[in-house]
């Protein structure tokens, strides 16, 4: 960092720190709502059957044939809209509080 040698130089100097200053403060609010998202129950229990569907039906495919491969596929295209709109319901019901 130069020295600052008049007040030309000093106020651009505020000037840009109350820039950066802005800066991360919008940094840190969009990483709060990430966040808050991330934790939401909703989320939390939706990516967890998601992940759990998802390792299921790559096991099954793995396992068995075309027959039951299909099925699989169905049931989770099934379950993943079941999961879906219970996450909508309780998003509702968590917003209402």
């Amino acid at each position: 960092m130069t020295k600052i040698k008049s007040i030309k130089q000093l106020r651009a100097e505020k000037k840009r720190v109350a820039l950066h200053l802005q800066e991360l403060e919008q940094k840190m609010q969009h990483n709060w709502k990430e966040l808050k998202e991330a934790i939401n129950p909703v989320n939390l229990a939706a990516g967890a059957f998601n992940d759990a569907l998802k390792s299921n039906t790559q096991k099954n495919n793995e396992d068995n044939g075309l027959l039951k491969g299909i099925l699989t596929f169905g049931a989770t295209i099934l379950a993943k809209k079941l999961a879906t709109k219970t996450g909508e319901k309780l998003g509702k019901m968590f917003h209402k509080n």
